[in-house]
């Protein structure tokens, strides 16, 4: 894992760059950090193989902590998702229309889920 960050950091184009994820197929594992929150956190998707008859869940992926964050997933609401949206949307206000955040949500929550 820590080879595969090496890497991306030496591609990265710093001021574009918001997320880093490196996958581990072998143990179904998701590592991963933001510009705002460079710690590494993973998230276990052995726990998850039957979620589609559990709600959705989220967590806060700039949160100041380290390691496994399973233990802050929790269902997905609109307005998380909507303060999430307006968050990532602030350097555009102005350029969008009003509104766009909310329809944003809509469609985001307007998907199901089916496991293949």
């Amino acid at each position: 894992m820590a080879r595969a960050f090496a890497i991306l950091n030496s591609t990265a184009i710093t001021s574009q760059n918001r997320w880093r994820i490196v996958y581990d197929l072998d143990n179904l594992q998701v590592f991963f950090r933001t510009d705002r929150s460079p710690r590494v956190k993973s998230l276990s998707l052995r726990t998850y193989t039957d979620s589609c008859r559990k709600p959705a869940l989220a967590a806060d992926m700039n949160a100041k902590v380290e390691g496994d964050i399973g233990n802050l997933l929790r269902p997905v609401t609109r307005q998380a998702e909507l303060k999430l949206i307006e968050d990532s949307l602030v350097h555009l206000a102005g350029k969008l229309p009003p509104g766009t955040g909310r329809q944003l949500v809509e469609h985001a929550l307007s998907f199901g889920c089916r496991v293949p």
